[in-house]
């Protein structure tokens, strides 16, 4: 896979991110200190360039990426509970 993005979650725990090149999907995994967790497929909108980016706020992760609509999609992860909707907030011209 290609052009990982590492978004550290707290000190033992970070969420890894993958994104393809002329791929519409996202996919990641939380890996603790000690061992990866499986792969799971995040979104499938997501654009085919490599416009997207993360962050997280305690164990919540808040991944942002741009659609084929040339929409800014907010997506939230919540430590526990699991991927939340995917929100369009921003169009972009």
């Amino acid at each position: 896979m290609c052009c990982p993005l590492v978004v550290p979650v707290d000190t033992r725990k970070a969420y890894v991110f993958y994104k393809e090149p002329d791929e519409n999907y996202i996919s990641g995994s939380l890996c603790t200190h000690s061992a990866a967790g499986s792969v799971e497929e995040i979104t499938t909108s997501a654009d085919d360039y490599l416009y997207f980016s993360a962050t997280s706020q305690g164990n919540d992760i808040h991944p942002t990426f741009l659609n084929s609509s040339n929409y800014m999609i907010h997506m939230n992860y919540t430590y526990g509970s699991g991927w939340g909707a995917a929100k369009p907030f921003k169009r972009l011209p």
